[in-house]
């Protein structure tokens, strides 16, 4: 039995805002008027996967020529026209001519599965993995707290997606060392015994005992974190495969993945030693600045930079400036779960400049990416193909 979709026209702006991408898909009173029919989600799953069988840009263009709308000539300044419009009018077009969309059962079906394929790309979230000594593993995924008699505590804030150490001033436990792991698609906050603030990124693990003893606060890093560590006179030591960083009390960000050529370290605040495990010499990095270790050939290098770029990620952002294509999609993978095809090994070598909330979906970065170079990209899955 045919269906016929039917949608209230004061909700057509709103959704053609949407499909326009003006306003993100998770605006508040778009989700609501999703939510009241089920037609309303088919109607938008069809315009979003383009299966309506419409050219929108053509009825558009049909729908000027008619109304008698003359071309612009060269001297005529431009007049901005928002994208929605053209998807009201095509709209009003398509009703005013006895044109819509029905559905049959099969057709349903398909756009159930059309729309589980647009959800095998989405943005990260919130989780992590906790090991303790002991080999027991606990998911992140519940609130939960540890009290335990020896002066530590343990808990788990699902809502901020931090776990929080706490201890007293009667510490008897002997030290034991935990470790957080983030997947590739999350990232997570942790409060170290010592008040110490540490920002996980995904594809990450923070290895770092249960409370510090002695001089010196050290803890092992793979991957990307950002420190906001606590001055209480005790040095603090971060640990990579390739440098150390030694600090007091400041605020940085460093980068140090397995599958990266380079480490980085981003000084947010205050001063940082970072000595190279090739040769174990020594560099002051100052507020404002960046030192660049090359796996490679073993060169460091230091350079002042807006340390904003570099710690955007944990305000939920990305910006790009000036980044090669293959450094791009290499972040965003770990952020969205993919795998990338080059179809032009030249591709990996175009830069971009560019930024975008973390919470948009891939569809959008790689749309905006599309718009100002030649790259195309097919999404196949979980696996993205960049060709020219």
């Amino acid at each position: 039995m045919l269906k016929v979709i039917k949608n209230n026209y004061d909700k057509w702006e709103l959704l053609c805002k949407v499909l326009s991408e003006e306003i993100p898909e998770n605006n508040p009173e778009f989700q609501e008027w999703l939510e009241k029919d089920e037609d309303n989600k088919s109607l938008y799953l069809l315009l979003k996967n383009d299966q309506t069988g419409f050219n929108i840009d053509k009825i558009y263009q049909n729908i000027i020529i008619k109304a008698g709308i003359p071309e612009e000539e060269p001297s005529q300044k431009k007049i901005q026209i928002p994208d929605w419009i053209r998807y009201v009018s095509v709209i009003a077009l398509l009703v005013t001519s006895g044109v819509w969309y029905y559905l049959s059962r099969n057709q349903e079906k398909e756009i159930a599965t059309m729309q589980i394929a647009s959800q095998q790309i989405v943005p990260g979230n919130k989780k992590a993995v906790l090991s303790l000594a002991d080999g027991s593993s606990i998911p992140l995924d519940s609130e939960f707290q540890i009290e335990e008699a020896n002066g530590i505590s343990i808990n788990n804030d699902t809502t901020g997606g931090r776990l929080n150490y706490n201890t007293n001033d009667a510490v008897t436990k002997k030290v034991e060392f935990h470790n957080i792991s983030i997947p590739v698609g999350g990232e997570y906050g942790l409060k170290l015994s010592d008040g110490t603030q540490v920002s996980l990124n995904s594809d990450s693990k923070l290895t770092y005992p249960s409370h510090f003893e002695g001089n010196e606060r050290r803890i092992k890093l793979e991957g990307e974190a950002f420190f906001d560590v606590v001055h209480n006179g005790q040095i603090f030591v971060v640990e990579t495969e390739n440098i150390e960083l030694k600090v007091l009390g400041t605020s940085f960000n460093i980068s140090s993945y397995g599958d990266d050529m380079d480490v980085v370290a981003t000084l947010v605040s205050g001063s940082i030693e970072v000595k190279t495990k090739f040769n174990n010499e020594s560099y002051l990095v100052m507020s404002g600045h960046q030192l660049k270790y090359n796996k490679e050939s073993k060169e460091v290098s230091q350079k002042t930079v807006d340390t904003e770029i570099y710690t955007a990620w944990i305000r939920g952002k990305f910006i790009f400036r000036n980044q090669s294509m293959d450094g791009i999609l290499t972040k965003l993978s770990r952020w969205y779960d993919f795998s990338i095809n080059y179809s032009d090994p030249n591709i990996k070598e175009l830069r971009f400049t560019g930024s975008a909330e973390k919470k948009r979906p891939i569809n959008y970065l790689l749309n905006q990416i599309e718009k100002v170079t030649d790259i195309k990209f097919t999404i196949n899955g979980k696996e993205i193909t960049s060709s020219k």
